[in-house]
């Protein structure tokens, strides 16, 4: 068994014991329903498990049977396993080889059966006509699972069930795996996969919400988190944890939720939160309660494994790495190594990508694998601050300003206000002896009294270094200016004569190409289609924002057709 498929089957033995501490009552305070105990303790008997959520696993008596078997058969029996009637033979070699004659692929079929047999054949009904599943109480499928626990969310199943069950849900439906040359096959799996991911997203986004009606704010904070490790751009789940931070009495911790999701919605999305999320950003700001109510667990949103670490910074690992930057990166860290730098300002318009360079620089620093002397730079941590969301539109703006940036820097650096004490007081009081890293992001419709509050930190803390992010400088003397560049393209003269395994080492087309891979492993750059993805790069003017949008619209639409788009797009624009 190869190392990877020793790590699947971990991972799929793992779901199971989450399970079964989860039905225990022990981590939840609910007692599964005799139905979902039934359904673990099948499992428990049955030989023949599939796991068919993330990357697929076959288990036969504890052990893998995926080295065994060609992929076809594996698709075979991902097929068989979820759909419980037995199945025409001719059906199946119609969905598997739709391109051959008839005859060629119910030969072809054939062929794989006396795989089967060989592994299976206890489980397997075979004839001439049919094949399948003898009996379905020999075998448990995770699908199965999980639609009879998401079946009737709103009414039967608990959700402390759903959760627990949500542990199975390791990726989407047969993720990473394809089989050539069966378009049906393939439609099919899209098909289930879309379907599957709303039945949990749906259930959990049902069940968060009864538990928000019902005040029950620990589980409900750990449905709606589980629902946004699916899917992060759930914006109404998005919505539900500020409401539960609220309701717990995390005012600040709640705000401090909507800029983390502005930033991730802007950055990665190119869009703004809908009007339902931010009449409830306002609400939350209009709200009067104790700051120290709002900050006694400011960071219960935190993942538990990162709260209970120690580590002196606030940075989560990204989901997708930084194209293109290095030589920009190594640039601003051997910067702020300066003795002589105190406030670094990444420059630059708007979707250039200074936030995303700004936090990779940020992990290179708080790298536990850098040197010692670099690391001691800043004993006191590295923290980032996403402002972007934070306005001075408010009546009395220095003041509110001034509070608001004291409470978003406290909520990253996890300390809490005490006493009567204006907070950007309190806040320069904590400072002061610190040796750290604050990282200001998307700070320009603060100024000119964000510079002002810049000052004073800097003033009061002498070992602490800010490293701005804005479209606009800071105006102070101590500042120093990194101007973010555009990602590179090829020359025209340089594009005519290229060959294609040449292009890619240019920053912008690398970009568009693994974000478009990122989506559609099967994406690629060919000679047919090099003119219009090309020409797409060139509309994006190496703006990392604008190339991850195409590259986004790429999994739905060829490069002709979004060349064709923009083009009209212009032309009306230009009428």
């Amino acid at each position: 068994m190869s190392s990877m498929q020793c790590l699947t089957t971990q991972a799929v033995k793992k779901c199971c014991e989450n399970w079964r501490e989860a039905v225990k009552g022990e981590n939840l305070s609910v007692k599964p329903q005799s139905e979902m105990e039934l359904i673990e303790s099948h499992r428990n008997v049955a030989p023949l498990q599939f796991f068919l959520f993330g990357a697929p696993q076959i288990l036969l008596n504890g052990d893998s049977l995926i080295p065994e078997i060609s992929r076809r058969a594996q698709a075979l029996l991902y097929y068989l396993a979820v759909t419980p009637a037995l199945q025409q033979r001719s059906r199946l070699a119609s969905l598997f080889w739709p391109d051959v004659p008839d005859v060629q692929a119910r030969k072809n079929l054939r062929n794989i059966v006396p795989e089967l047999r060989k592994h299976l054949d206890p489980f397997l009904y075979i004839t001439q006509e049919v094949i399948g599943f003898k009996d379905r109480t020999a075998i448990w499928v995770d699908v199965d699972l999980l639609q009879r626990a998401f079946a009737d969310s709103g009414t039967r199943s608990k959700p402390g069930q759903l959760l627990a069950v949500a542990h199975f849900y390791r990726g989407d439906f047969l993720e990473g795996f394809f089989v050539a040359n069966a378009p049906f096959y393939e439609e099919w799996i899209t098909a289930r996969r879309e379907q599957c991911r709303h039945i949990v997203v749906d259930g959990l986004y049902q069940s968060a919400q009864q538990l928000l009606e019902s005040r029950e704010i620990g589980l409900g904070m750990q449905v709606a988190r589980r629902l946004l490790e699916i899917e992060r751009w759930h914006e109404a789940a998005h919505r539900l944890i500020m409401q539960f931070l609220m309701l717990d009495g995390q005012r600040a911790a709640a705000l401090m939720h909507y800029q983390r999701l502005h930033t991730l919605l802007l950055s990665e999305l190119g869009i703004e939160p809908d009007e339902v999320t931010e009449a409830l950003h306002e609400e939350l700001r209009t709200v009067t309660r104790p700051v120290s109510s709002t900050l006694s667990r400011a960071y219960i949103e935190v993942p538990i494994s990162v709260a209970l670490t120690q580590s002196k910074h606030n940075l989560l690992q990204p989901t997708l790495r930084l194209i293109g930057r290095q030589a920009e990166i190594d640039l601003i860290c051997e910067k702020l190594a300066e003795e002589n730098c105190r406030l670094l300002t990444l420059l630059g318009e708007t979707g250039v990508g200074k936030s995303k360079l700004a936090y990779a620089a940020a992990q290179r620093i708080s790298d536990s694998n850098l040197t010692v002397s670099r690391a001691k730079i800043f004993p006191d941590g590295v923290w980032f601050v996403p402002l972007s969301a934070m306005t001075t539109s408010l009546p009395g703006s220095a003041p509110g300003l001034r509070n608001d940036l004291a409470i978003a820097i406290a909520c990253a650096m996890k300390h809490q206000f005490v006493g009567s004490q204006p907070l950007f007081r309190q806040l320069l009081l904590f400072l002061r002896h610190k040796a750290t890293l604050l990282i200001l992001d998307g700070v320009e419709q603060l100024l000119p009294e964000f510079s002002t509050c810049c000052l004073e930190i800097l003033q009061a803390s002498p070992q602490i270094v800010l490293l701005v992010t804005a479209t606009h400088p800071l105006h102070l003397a101590t500042e120093s200016i990194f101007p973010t560049p555009r990602l590179a393209l090829p020359s025209l003269t340089d594009e005519a004569y290229l060959p294609l395994s040449s292009l890619s080492v240019f920053s912008s087309i690398d970009l568009f190409l693994k974000r478009a891979q990122w989506l559609l492993p099967s994406y690629q750059l060919t000679a047919a289609n090099r003119h219009d993805l090309l020409q797409l790069c060139r509309w994006a003017d190496g703006l990392p924002a604008a190339l991850e949008v195409l590259a986004a619209l790429s999994v739905s639409f060829t490069p002709a057709q979004l060349v064709a788009a923009l083009q009209e797009q212009l032309a009306a624009t230009v009428a």
